[in-house]
């Protein structure tokens, strides 16, 4: 059931599809699925922060496409948003007052609320905004971000006063809620809602395929699942490993495949589609997730509406959602044999995946939307904010 309100909320996020920023082109669907739920529920204007000129670090990335992506900075548009361009000047905590800069210099428009999603830079850029306008903010918080500030200092003095200040904040785990509370000495307030999906994927006849989905980045770790898959195919002939994403360590990643001579049984795909993503999920045997660090990754309930199970580490809130023999197993050592042979448990496993469907249909959009409304509601009749 829809719970519309009357109230104008801003949305802030540099995590929306095609942003020039990221080599991901899906990199934030998430957000862009959510806000066009709440959008249906309250009246919102959504703010994609984009950084005129590229960093050191980027145009490292872009090489020979620096003028292509300086060009698709100038002219980007984001769907259903608005860019909010400035110049980025020495990192992320600059890049938050650029940011901040940016909306109090645009023609002023009044809002209720602002929904920032992560913390750096837009968490940090919605307080600063709020310092100002007095208007109250909130924070998404998603993932890595929180569970690996513990050995940068800086960060997590920021993260203190910016979690403090905020009206709510919103962790996409249990886990992560408990950080935060940690971080912030139980002065925040904090709900947890956890990241949907916009629908419910097909079920297939499976095919002995192992799917990695997401990037090929040192927090995703591909690197240990090739390792991991090496051992396992050992044992289980016939598999292939189907890995959907693209990232900084392709290179190494290849070489690892190489120097495993598995190059006739993983494939690196790269970025696909929705629709290519949904038959990969559908037709997949198992989810293969080896991050060092999680929030509440997506790809569980979209693989769990396709019936396929999961095998993972013990990770940010997995665990909160896969259950040893139910739906998946929780690999607690991190460890390449203790993972292989994890995922020859799933591979003989008979798993009833009319109830791993039906596990998430409770979480679509439509119906998380639901509660990410209640908190503008409640945000809304807290008058003032934390100063």
């Amino acid at each position: 059931m829809k719970k519309n309100i009357e109230k104008r909320v801003v949305i802030l996020s540099h995590l929306w599809p095609k942003n020039p920023q990221s080599s991901n082109p899906l990199s934030g669907i998430y957000v862009y699925e959510s806000v066009a739920e709440i959008s249906k529920r309250a009246k919102t204007r959504v703010y994609v922060p984009l950084s005129l000129f590229p960093r050191l670090s980027e145009i490292k990335k872009i090489r020979f496409g620096f003028l292509k992506n300086l060009h698709e900075r100038i002219i980007y548009s984001p769907e259903g948003g608005e860019s909010l361009k400035y110049f980025s000047l020495i990192g992320k905590h600059f890049d938050s007052l650029a940011i901040a800069i940016a909306f109090l210099f645009r023609k002023r428009e009044d809002y209720d609320i602002m929904h920032c999603h992560t913390m750096f830079p837009d968490g940090m850029a919605g307080m600063i905004i709020s310092s100002v306008t007095r208007k109250p903010f909130i924070v998404t918080i998603h993932g890595s971000e929180v569970m690996l500030i513990d050995n940068r200092p800086v960060d997590k003095l920021l993260a203190k006063v910016i979690l403090t200040k905020a009206k709510e904040v919103v962790s996409v785990s249990l886990m992560m809620k408990e950080k935060i509370l940690e971080i912030t000495k139980n002065k925040a307030k904090v709900k947890v809602i956890r990241n949907g999906i916009s629908e419910i994927f097909p079920m297939a006849e499976k095919k002995k395929i192992i799917l990695f989905a997401g990037k090929l980045t040192k927090v995703k770790d591909p690197l240990m699942l090739i390792d991991s898959f090496e051992i396992f195919q050992r044992g289980k002939n016939g598999y292939s490993l189907v890995m959907a994403g693209d990232g900084e360590l392709r290179s190494e990643v290849e070489k690892r495949i190489k120097e495993k001579n598995l190059t006739e049984k993983v494939f690196l795909i790269g970025y696909v589609d929705r629709e290519k993503m949904k038959k990969l999920f559908s037709e997949s045997s198992i989810l293969a997730i080896t991050s060092l660090s999680e929030g509440f990754p997506t790809v569980i309930y979209e693989s769990l509406s396709s019936g396929t199970p999961i095998v993972s580490f013990d990770v940010g809130g997995v665990k909160e959602a896969v259950f040893d023999g139910v739906n998946g197993f929780i690999v607690r050592e991190r460890n390449p044999e203790l993972f292989a042979e994890a995922l020859l448990k799933a591979a003989d496993a008979e798993w009833n995946r009319e109830e791993m469907r039906k596990s998430a249909e409770n979480y679509t959009w439509d119906k998380i939307a639901d509660e990410i409304v209640r908190v503008y509601q409640r945000t809304q009749r807290e008058k003032g904010t934390r100063y």
